[in-house]
């Protein structure tokens, strides 16, 4: 390996190692400051009120999503453009990403506007007792929400394709604690519901909105857009080059949100708030150390577009061994003390069961695991088969969520997404990320080739076409 190679290793050693530090200190932050946040709200709203503001808040975050893949796209593409330092490639491709999210998050917030007063919310959040006219206007808020955040989240992807993550975990633990300030005011003013809804959902949005104003404007002023005029035909192409990732993307958050909203439609708002509140402890692990890996798939990419496969393969092991032993021991911990923990955060009539505790500790370990392993795949966008296989596993999900849901309770809907993730999916993308290193190796030019095929500008129709 060259001077120069050992250098691109080094920075990326850097990158990922400071990401995840990030990440955990950030999430330490987080995990207070939300620990807090519920706790303030559990004790000056009503169980149904909670449940309420918990799940539609937890629908927030999915709502960020719908940016048809574009996101995940760029963060494959721009560090495989950086790569080749070709400056002028990578702003047309943010321009172009940038311009197609704010027509995106347009037609999205429109027709969530629209659908907040068709819907039946009320007997959906098994709310009907609440007063409508605020029940609706909370889930607004998240409407609006949701179409502001897709543009806005360009932000935080180009910092993680810049080998920069670690900026947007600051960020991500300075906005919790804004949300906590804001909550704890409403709790002292006896404010509606919907207030809650709009401090936890809308601020991350407000911060969202001004970290991607910041990246342009005074981190990376040399990517931001000339600019925001795109034609149709080059949108609709990059959306076709997104979409598996859109699909993998929707996939995956429906598995981690669509629980919440079984129990809280078959079971009742207070259930689902037991139901949620527990299973956010466990995504405070899960969610850390996704986050604290994520920082590989930007520099996956990177790597193996300059052919620095060995580099590749040893870090992602390394990531994934680390990762899901520390995600055991935390789980394990979690499941031994979390009804003790719970009853200190919110109080005895939110304590979760024993069952429900060790079925969220084994899925947040499983899934945990499919997550790293698919940041390869997607750095070399090799999701095709994941995105299919996520489309039947979403399905078979809904419907032994469902089911179950009815046979045992409250412990349903996760037993569900457990087995519809190891039955589905977990088995194949083991074998494609040891398929896809087989096929990497440094004196392969075609795997280089191929990764460098793939950071091709959005306007090429080459660009539009789904790699497998």
């Amino acid at each position: 390996m060259s001077n120069l190679d050992e250098v691109h290793g080094r920075t990326r050693d850097r990158a990922v190692v400071h990401a995840a530090g990030a990440a955990v200190v950030s999430r330490l932050v987080m995990a207070l400051a939300l620990l807090l946040t519920l706790a303030i709200a559990a004790r000056a709203l009503s169980q149904s009120e909670v449940g309420v503001v918990v799940v539609l808040t937890t629908l927030a975050v999915f709502l960020g999503f719908g940016d048809f893949g574009l996101g995940a796209l760029l963060m494959t593409r721009l560090p495989a453009v950086h790569a080749r330092d070709d400056t002028k490639a990578a702003r047309s491709l943010v321009g172009t990403t940038f311009s197609t999210l704010m027509g995106t998050g347009a037609i999205f917030l429109a027709a969530g506007a629209i659908g907040a007063y068709v819907l039946p919310w009320p007997s959906l959040l098994g709310a009907e007792h609440l007063p409508q006219g605020s029940l609706r206007l909370a889930v607004l808020i998240v409407f609006i929400c949701g179409g502001l955040s897709i543009p806005a989240s360009i932000g935080a992807r180009i910092l993680a394709a810049m080998q920069c993550g670690y900026v947007v975990h600051v960020w991500n633990a300075v906005n919790s604690i804004v949300v906590l300030v804001l909550v704890s005011a409403f709790s002292f003013s006896d404010a509606p519901s919907w207030l809650y809804v709009l401090a936890i959902a809308g601020t991350p949005t407000v911060f969202a909105i001004l970290q991607t104003a910041w990246v342009f404007w005074r981190r990376f002023p040399h990517l931001r857009p000339q600019s925001l005029a795109v034609s149709l035909g080059t949108a609709l192409a990059l959306i076709r080059s997104g979409g598996l990732f859109a699909i993998m993307s929707i996939c995956t958050v429906i598995s981690y949100n669509i629980d919440s909203l079984v129990v809280s439609s078959i079971l009742g708002a207070a259930d689902a708030a037991v139901f949620s509140l527990a299973a956010r402890m466990f995504i405070l692990v899960g969610g850390t150390l996704s986050l604290a890996g994520q920082q590989m798939w930007p520099a996956l990419a990177d790597a193996i577009t300059r052919g620095h496969v060995d580099w590749a393969r040893s870090r992602y092991r390394r990531t994934l061994v680390v990762s899901t032993s520390i995600n055991a021991f935390a789980c394990l911990v979690l499941v031994v003390l979390g009804q003790w923990l719970s009853v200190i955060w919110v109080g005895e009539s939110l304590k979760p069961t024993m069952p429900l505790l060790i079925a969220l500790g084994v899925y947040t370990v499983v899934s945990t695991f499919v997550t790293q392993s698919v940041y390869l795949l997607a750095a070399v966008e090799k999701v095709k088969a994941i995105a299919l296989l996520g489309v039947v596993m979403t399905v078979v999900n809904l419907v032994l969520s469902i089911v179950l849901t009815h046979h045992v309770g409250i412990t349903g809907p996760i037993l569900g997404s457990l087995a519809a993730l190891v039955l589905v999916l977990a088995g194949p993308v083991i074998v494609l990320t040891q398929r896809e290193f087989s096929r990497l190796t440094i004196h392969d030019p075609a795997g280089a080739g191929e990764a460098e095929a793939s950071s091709t500008p959005p306007g090429d129709e080459r660009a539009a076409m789904p790699r497998g």
